[in-house]
This record gives C-alpha cells, structure tokens and sequence, in this order.
C-alpha cells in the first residue's frame, strides 16, 4: 500500500480503528469471561492434584517407614534368639567334647549328657516359640521367609528368610506302615482320623486350609452325572487299625489303616465323603522327589447297601495350602473290589507337605442307600535331610563324637541365619534412610513453591493462566495496530508539508 496517497492512506486508517475497536470487544471478553467464571481461583483442580498426590506419596513413604522399622524390630528379635541358640550351642559343644575323655567315668558321662539334653530342650525351645506379633520367627523343619512392603508402590517390597535351623531328626514319614497304632486304640500314632462327612466342594477344611474341589463326578448312564450330597442322614462313620492279613496286605505286616462309611442315606446317585485321614507331621519333600502308598477301596458288600466306592488322596503344602492330588477313583459297580493297588507321585513343587486320605461311598444304584471303606498303607516319603541334633547323646566318647559333628553342622546353619538376618536389616535401614531424605526433599519443595515460585505457579489456574496470555497476545497485537496507526498519520503529515 502507498501511504502517500491520501485515499489509501484513509481505508488503512478506517481498518485500524475498526481492528483496534474490535480488539477492545474481544479483551473485554475475555476478562470478563474469568471473573465471572471464578477462573484463577487458588483451589482449581491443578492446584488440588498436585498437593493431594505430593501428600498421598507423603503419607505412603510414612508408613513403608513404619513397616522397616517394624521389620527392623523382628530382625533384632530373632537375632538375640539366634544369638542365645549359638550360646547354648557352643555349651553343648562344649560338655560334648568332655564326654570324649576317657578320664571320666560311665556315671561322669551321663551326668553331662543329662546338661547336654537340658540344653538341646532349651534349644528347641527357643526355636518353637520366639515370636514377633505372635508370628513364629523359625521353622524346625522348614525355611522362615518374610516379606515387607517397603515402599510406597506394589511391589516395593524386602524379602529375607531365616534357614532351617534345627531338625526333629525325623528321618522318613513316621508311622506309615500303620505297624505302630500305639497305647491308645482312638487315636494311631503319627496320624489323626475324623469320623465325619467332609464334602469335597471346596468350602470346608483339613488341617486349616480350603479341601480341594471333586471334579471329575462320573456319568451314570440315564441318570444325570454325580454330586456332592447335600443330604447325608443316618449312618456311620467309623476308623481304625485293620488287621487285613485276610486282605493280602502287600508287606506282609499285620496292620493297614481303615476308614468305612455304612448305611448312609443320600440323594439319588449323591457322593458322600467321609471318614478322612491327616498325618500329623508335615515332610520337607523336594521338587523331583516322589510319595508312595498302598490302597485298596470297595463298596459295601450290604445287601441294604450294595453300593460304590469315591475315594480321594491328596498331598497339602502347610506353608499355602496348595494340593497335589495322590488319588482320584470312583467305582462303577455297587460292592467293587479294587484289590491292592500302588500309588507313586513325583512332586514338582518343593515344599512341606502332609498327607490327607479321604473315604467316600457312590450311590451308583440310585437308591439312596450308601456305604464304602478304603484301607491305606505303606505311605513312604523321602527322608529328611540332617541336621539330626534331637538324635545326640554323650553317653560314650563315639556318640560324644558324632554329636560334636552334628553341633557343628548347627552352628553352621545359625551362622548362615545370623549373616542373612543382619544383611536384611541392614537393607530395611538404608531404604528407610532413603525415604526420610526423600521426606525432607518433599518438605523443601513445599517451602520452594510457597517462597520462590512465581506467583502465577501457586495463586492462578492453568485456566486462569491461558487467560492471562490471550489478553497478553490482544494488548501486544493491539499496540502493533497503534503503531501502524501512528506511522501512517505521521507518513500523511510528512506528505503534506512536502506538498504544501
């Protein structure tokens, strides 16, 4: 455009002061749009989640603190327990390795293996019964492992474990040719029975976990496939040393164990399980390592009865009540005779397991009318690993001996403990040092954003500020229309002298 002519010079003017014009309306606009819709206010949602999220994470690191000094406190606890179990040991090492002397008589000997159990009592004590909250800090048979939530997210989290430090000296599962019933005939030593029905639905429990769930109910030709009864009426349940000699007991001994149901009345083609079998001791068994047992089931043999067998066996781990089925047999015909039958299971997951063997009767007939028994025996698993402390004596110099190996072999193990308890502590104190310098960072950012950020970052909104820059982008556009406006009257002025 020539601004020295006058014409044109006019039409740039008339668009200025329109642009300039219309420029007023829109910046009014806008801010009249932000006091009337409270945009800038300190409390906008920003503002709120930033401050909610830096406290959440405050709060969080808080108690992950709380949870390291807690798990700091454990630590300590059972390492004064280790650190008495290694005193005691070193005394029993001690009055061991005297009773190695052939300076001391028969009567001298005893009286230091009567100190020498007195000490292995006191051992076994602490290992039974050193708590932190109630919770037992050391397995006899098994590793201990703790976990700790460490931090403020899932999975932040410091694990450590205390090693097995003192075995019962249990070498192979105790009782499990049933040739030991024991004093008392109720009650079969290394084993305890349950005369009741025991529904495999998952709902109830052995030995305090949730029982498996039976699914593999056999088909029953026009009936409908089977059930879990919910109706069990009158019966018996009943458990017991057998002397099946007449059964063709595969060993060769005397006894193998029984557990029968009789004269149950069922729903129409209803499985009731019951009697059931748990062993008292758990066994460390390995991942590769297989279990073993003789079974035999039938149906009643009663007229009344004349019904089928539904038996179950299984292994349960004590420490997550996960279950590897043993087995799993249903008979098909009422008064079914299985005969003697082995049992061999490889374990794939290592762990400390019990056994559980359950009885159960198949109304195969429909008649409402049931009863079974199934007879166990032979149950073998893998012996247990040393140490064998619990086995020492000190009566003579060679068993004085064989206990200072096993002592030692002890010692060993507590020491292992003591290193991994030290080293979790250690680990517990240096992230929770970590949290609190990240607590202090956290303090001094709060300060930072009172004291020193701009005003804008902490009293207006992300609204409030995109506001502040459109009427900054306005203003700066309209001064530039201002000074176009002012060059071209100053050019018109200037054209005006040259020509006048």
């Amino acid at each position: 455009m020539n601004v020295f002519d006058s014409a044109s010079a006019r039409v740039a003017i008339n668009s200025l002061n329109k642009s300039s014009s219309q420029l007023d309306i829109v910046t009014k606009r806008v801010v009249s749009m932000s006091q009337t819709s409270g945009v800038g206010d300190t409390s906008d949602s920003v503002s709120v989640s930033i401050s909610t999220r830096l406290g959440g994470l405050s709060f969080a690191m808080e108690q992950a603190i709380r949870n390291l000094e807690d798990g700091q406190s454990l630590t300590r606890t059972a390492d004064s327990a280790l650190a008495d179990i290694s005193e005691t040991l070193i005394k029993m090492r001690e009055l061991a390795l005297q009773a190695t002397s052939d300076l001391y008589t028969s009567d001298d000997k005893s009286a230091l293996d009567n100190l020498y159990q007195n000490l292995r009592v006191h051992m076994l004590d602490i290992v039974e019964n050193t708590k932190w909250n109630e919770t037992l800090l050391f397995e006899k048979l098994d590793t201990k492992t703790f976990t700790i939530q460490a931090g403020p997210s899932a999975g932040e989290v410091v694990t450590f474990d205390i090693p097995q430090i003192y075995a019962n000296g249990f070498f192979g599962f105790n009782n499990g040719d049933f040739e030991n019933p024991g004093a008392d005939p109720a009650k079969i030593d290394g084993w305890t029975q349950y005369n009741e029905v025991i529904p495999l639905d998952g709902a109830g429990t052995i030995a305090d976990w949730p029982v498996p769930i039976n699914d593999t109910m056999p088909p029953i030709g026009q009936y409908p496939r089977a059930k879990e009864s919910s109706m069990v009426g009158p019966g018996t349940f009943s458990s017991g040393i057998d002397n099946d000699r007449v059964l063709d007991n595969p060993d060769g001994g005397a006894n193998s164990m029984r557990l029968t149901s009789d004269d149950l009345t069922t729903e129409s083609t209803g499985i009731v399980h019951g009697p059931y079998l748990v062993s008292d001791s758990a066994v460390l068994i390995k991942a590769g390592e297989s279990v073993s047992f003789d079974w035999r089931a039938r149906g009643s043999a009663d007229a009344r009865v004349a019904d089928a067998y539904d038996v179950y066996a299984y292994l349960l781990n004590t420490k997550t009540g996960a279950t590897i089925k043993l087995l799993d047999e249903t008979g098909t015909v009422a008064g079914e005779d299985t005969g003697w039958r082995n049992v061999e299971t490889t374990v794939n997951q290592e762990g400390t397991y019990k056994f559980v063997f359950i009885s159960g009767t198949f109304d195969e007939s429909g008649g409402r009318k049931a009863g079974a028994e199934l007879f166990v025996d032979n149950v073998k698993a893998p012996p247990n690993p040393n140490p064998k402390l619990d086995q020492t004596y000190i009566t003579n110099s060679q068993k004085a001996n064989e206990a200072i190996v096993e002592i030692d072999l002890t010692i060993d193990t507590v020491l292992k403990a003591r290193s991994h308890v030290a080293a979790a502590e250690k680990r517990m104190a240096r992230v929770a040092e970590n949290h609190r310098q990240v607590m202090l960072g956290l303090v001094g950012f709060d300060k930072y954003i009172e004291n020193e950020l701009p005003e804008a970052f902490i009293t207006q909104s992300s609204s409030k500020i995109l506001q502040s820059a459109a009427i900054s982008v306005l203003n700066s556009i309209k001064q530039k229309s201002n000074l176009a406006f002012s060059m071209v009257t100053d050019n018109m002025d200037q054209h005006r002298n040259l020509y006048n």
